[in-house]
């Protein structure tokens, strides 16, 4: 039968040979601001009451009214995303529109 000494492993002081940073060499950047809005951003931002890509809004049958500028306007039209929640009404029917004072818009024409 063999017997084996024990050995006693002492610590040793040498540097690791992979060093990890510490929590002080670590430097992060910071991330970028984003420029731009979304268009639903923009919109509340103008207090404007409708969006132009509403689909539910070019659907209509119904055209819209500044109430301002006394132009009528079909749904579809890129000016009406420009009225103010306070300048903007629908009506149903253009003749009625024009009776009331209202002038066609010269971008879309109804």
């Amino acid at each position: 039968m063999t017997t084996i000494a024990p050995t006693t492993i002492e610590p040793t002081t040498e540097e690791p040979t992979t060093e990890e940073p510490t929590t002080e060499e670590i430097i992060t950047e910071p991330k970028a601001e984003v420029a731009y809005e979304s268009s639903l951003e923009k919109e509340k931002s103008n207090n404007n009451f409708l969006t132009y890509d509403n689909e539910e809004q070019q659907n209509t049958n119904e055209y819209v009214l500044n109430t301002n500028t006394k132009k009528v306007h079909k749904a579809s039209c890129s000016e009406v995303k420009k009225i103010a929640s306070k300048n903007y009404a629908t009506i149903s029917n253009l003749e009625d529109a024009y009776a009331q004072g209202y002038k066609p818009c010269k971008k879309c024409n109804p």
